[in-house]
């Protein structure tokens, strides 16, 4: 299960969550299994972030740090990722369905075994995915 406090701080908005991962470079991003339906996450950084089996259907994550970031058997269905930095994300078994992946980084990103109906790759960089 996610980390409540952690949770609760993200749900704060991506200023006060950056400002928080800027003065906790090290700490490490527990959000299992959290639900993050139809968040406002745009620009947040959640780099190396531990979101196994999370439901981000329909987040804004425009622009979200999400390098290294675990995200296998969750879901990502109608979620806005363009511009999003994925680099070497796990995304293994995830619902990528109606994700909008316009412009954003997926190099190196594990894509395996994920459900891509309808996902928008436009201008994506999937080098080595």
């Amino acid at each position: 299960m996610a980390n409540p406090k952690l949770l609760s701080l993200l749900l704060e908005g991506s200023k006060i969550w950056n400002n928080w991962r800027n003065l906790n470079p090290n700490m490490p991003i527990d959000l299992v299994q959290a639900n993050l339906v139809n968040a406002n996450l745009e620009g947040a950084n959640l780099k190396n972030a531990n979101l196994k089996l999370a439901d981000l259907r329909e987040a804004n994550l425009r622009g979200a740090n999400l390098q290294g970031a675990l995200i296998p058997r969750g879901t990502l269905e109608g979620a806005n990722l363009s511009r999003a930095n994925l680099r070497g994300a796990s995304l293994n078994s995830t619902n990528l369905s109606g994700a909008n992946f316009t412009d954003a980084i997926l190099i190196g990103a594990d894509l395996s075994r994920s459900t891509m109906i309808y996902t928008i790759l436009q201008g994506a960089d999937i080098s080595g995915c």
